[in-house]
């Protein structure tokens, strides 16, 4: 997800807390199409991380089974864009991805090093 926040720029992985009683597999698939409308199989979990306020995350490699990499009009971050705070769907080089502002970055240099030792 491509983001400006108040100046800023910098890219996110799709994603966000887990419901009551929701496995992390379901969370990903609820996540997916409320912030992108893609419907997605989780294949297999890449990463765990402690991220901000000690909030466990979880980082998947996903298939896409459906659907168009857009912002849902029905998701929250729909209704949070103004003039200084955009969210938009992206695909990136994945040669570029070590160039990029992507946080975590330590979730984003993994994936880096995963890639080009073809972990992935």
């Amino acid at each position: 997800m491509h983001r400006t926040r108040d100046g800023h720029e910098y890219y996110v992985f799709v994603g966000g807390g887990l419901e009551e009683n929701e496995s992390p597999e379901t969370a990903v698939v609820r996540e997916a199409v409320e912030e992108t409308t893609l419907t997605v199989k989780p294949l297999r979990l890449l990463y765990e991380n402690d991220g901000i306020d000690n909030q466990h995350q979880y980082y998947y490699l996903c298939e896409i089974i459906s659907g168009e990499a857009k912002l849902n009009p029905a998701g929250e971050e729909f209704g949070f864009q103004n003039e200084t705070n955009t969210y938009k769907p992206v695909w990136v080089d994945i040669a570029e991805l070590h160039n990029l502002p992507v946080l975590p970055v330590e979730i984003r240099d993994r994936l880096v090093e995963d890639i080009r030792n073809n972990k992935i």
